[in-house]
């Protein structure tokens, strides 16, 4: 017992050491600076002050009407509400009263979860320490989260693999516990993120049968019943943050055009470049990036992760299918005129994509349906082999003592489902992906813009496949311990090397008791006050004004969100004219009482007024405050 408390320990260490260090200089600048930039980053602090402030103000009726975009109705559920970050973060918040520290603890803490939660699922399906240590690095620093470093709710990706993790604990020990968190951690996924929400429940019931019929418990009603009711109390859980999301699309559309989805999908590519930061080894890498579609799971995990596929007796399992489906005494044979087909549809595929890479003017679509054909011939020589072929399924896919072909089934149903509406490779269209199934049918997935996001599951699958690969280099090195440790060092060191992206870039923001001195006299003014800051409608400037108003919380017409009313950027260039008559016009139909100019934001200095619409009451610098006079000219 007191061996196993040692190693979670120094594995714990190990993981917070490593996090302090491949995320330096976050840790140093825990209160005086954000990482990345100061556009999401301001946004998820401003969100979890909201919720703080709702809190402590006890009106929790209009958590939703929150002071941004006024006068929007439930803007706060045109994003992520945030609440459990802000939950997470409540100890910190309150003894420090600082939201970019308790951002940067939050930020770190999901690279040691996330880390962590990896080494439980790999040690939960090997017996390795080292392999499981390697698995969880690989996940923590991988290209998928660092593609999303400015994203803090995206980086939550620890529950993910929990609910995972507590899914195969249960479907093998039938034990409570599993079930209850399994429920437990599928709630944390869903309020972190819409995205990690749908997937999460998509990925599971895809995979859901999969799961059970390997240990014999496809007719096991305790499983059913468990999954049913973790389902239901999940559902009943997260309803309530659901419900003001239905409401508020009733007031601005949520829907996405199947374009943007196409744009925000993986590419074949993609799992080959990124990250957003550039890596030590590789700055080659970032050269094909694109914007939140990058999932390089980096060399070692791809190595290790697909060779685990080749160990020797999985390779002697695929070579007895390939010999019983390819067998025939008759050249006229049907499976003889199927797998001539299926070669040479492979064949010309390859031989078309090939022409198509070095220039030659091809139709992808071609090339698309030569593939499909190919995979359907596969299929059909699998179904005339059928014995055989549930000897291989056995072997790689169905999980009894290795999960290796539960991890690959998972991998490859979350790259295709990555790669969107459309297969997309060399910029062209293909064929209809199976996304497109969930994008039409399925509530909620048609608001989601990052297709691409799903990737995370097949990085997860990546990376324990990998711990499989770690361990089976150990089994072959078992004969010379000193080799073996040798071997153990430089898989650890190379992904070690691989995750190096330090310094991350950070960008210095004022804690609440430095804001500017406008700040602090609207937070004396009458609570019903509403304002409107210029220059107004960029994402920097609104975001900026939203983490300022967590000193006074005054209703604002600027705002930011995943969506924005209809409205607002026309709204937004007329003010921007401030003091025009169509300005003032604006903003007075509108019902604001202040407009904070700030002059050194604007590029122009603050005018002076004469108009008894509006005066000057107060200046502070180049930030200069007027009042708007409501009367009937």
């Amino acid at each position: 017992m007191s061996r196993a408390i040692a190693r979670e320990s120094f594995v714990i260490l190990f993981f917070l050491c490593l996090t302090i260090a491949l995320t330096w200089p976050v840790a140093a600048q825990l209160t005086s600076a954000l990482p990345h930039d100061l556009g999401d980053p301001l946004l998820i602090c401003w969100a979890m002050g909201w919720n703080y402030h709702t809190l402590f103000a006890g009106h929790f009726s209009g958590f939703w009407d929150a002071n941004i975009l006024y006068p929007t109705a439930r803007a706060l559920a045109l994003g992520e509400h945030a609440s459990l970050l802000a939950f997470l973060g409540f100890p910190g918040s309150a003894l420090s009263g600082n939201l970019v520290a308790t951002y940067n603890v939050l930020f770190l803490l999901s690279f040691f979860l996330s880390g962590y939660a990896v080494y439980r699922l790999a040690l939960f399906m090997i017996p390795s320490t080292s392999a499981a240590l390697f698995a969880g690095i690989a996940f923590a620093f991988t290209t998928y989260r660092f593609d999303h470093i400015a994203h803090l709710n995206l980086l939550q990706t620890q529950w993910l693999v929990f609910a995972v993790l507590n899914f195969l604990a249960f479907i093998r020990g039938r034990k409570a516990i599993h079930a209850a968190g399994f429920t437990l951690f599928l709630i944390a996924s869903a309020l972190s993120s819409a995205y990690y929400l749908i997937f999460t429940v998509v990925l599971l019931a895809f995979l859901f049968p999969l799961a059970l019929a390997g240990p014999g418990h496809i007719a096991d009603r305790r499983l059913w019943l468990g999954f049913a009711l973790a389902g239901v109390i999940a559902m009943a859980a997260v309803l309530p943050f659901v419900l003001p999301y239905a409401k508020a699309r009733e007031d601005v559309p949520r829907s996405r055009n199947k374009s943007t989805a196409i744009h925000y999908s993986a590419r074949p590519h993609s799992f080959v470049t990124g990250p957003l930061v550039g890596r030590a080894y590789a700055p080659w890498l970032t050269k094909a990036w694109r914007p939140e579609t990058n999932s390089f799971p980096g060399f070692l995990p791809i190595i290790l992760g697909l060779g685990c596929l080749f160990y020797p007796r999985n390779l002697r399992t695929l070579g007895v299918w390939l010999r019983e489906t390819f067998s025939f005494r008759a050249r006229l044979h049907p499976r003889f005129i199927l797998s001539v087909a299926t070669a040479l549809s492979a064949l010309f595929a390859a031989a078309l994509l090939a022409a198509r890479l070095l220039g030659a003017s091809i139709q992808m679509l071609v090339v698309g349906r030569l593939f499909v054909l190919t995979l359907v011939g596969f299929l059909l020589l699998g179904l005339s082999r059928w014995r055989s072929t549930c000897d291989l399924l056995a072997r790689y896919i169905i999980p009894r003592q290795s999960y290796r072909g539960f991890l690959l089934v998972m991998l490859v149903v979350a790259a295709l489902f990555s790669m969107g509406p459309k297969f997309v490779l060399l910029d062209e269209g293909t064929i209809t992906g199976p996304y497109y199934l969930l994008f039409r049918y399925i509530p909620g997935v048609g608001g989601l813009r990052v297709p691409a996001r799903f990737a995370v599951f097949a990085v997860m699958a990546l990376c324990v496949m990998a711990a499989y690969g770690f361990a089976d280099v150990e089994r072959l090195l078992a004969r010379s311990p000193r080799v073996r440790w040798v071997g153990r060092l430089s898989l650890l060191g190379g992904i070690l090397l691989e995750s190096v992206s330090i310094p991350l870039a950070t960008v210095p923001i004022a804690a609440c008791s430095r804001f500017p001195p406008v700040y602090q006299w609207l937070a004396n003014e009458p609570p019903q006050t509403v304002i409107a800051e210029l220059p107004m409608g960029g994402l920097y400037d609104d975001v900026r004004y939203m983490y300022f108003s967590t000193r006074h919380w005054k209703r604002m017409v600027n705002g930011y969100n995943a969506y924005l009313p209809p409205e607002y950027a026309q709204n937004a260039e007329r003010i921007n004219l401030f003091p025009a008559p169509e300005a003032v016009n604006t903003l007075r139909e509108i019902g604001v009482n202040y407009v904070i100019f700030h002059g050194a934001r604007m590029g122009r200095p603050a005018p002076e007024l004469t108009d008894s619409a509006a005066r000057i009451v107060r200046r502070f610098g180049e930030d200069c405050v007027y009042e708007l006079s409501h009367d009937n000219p």
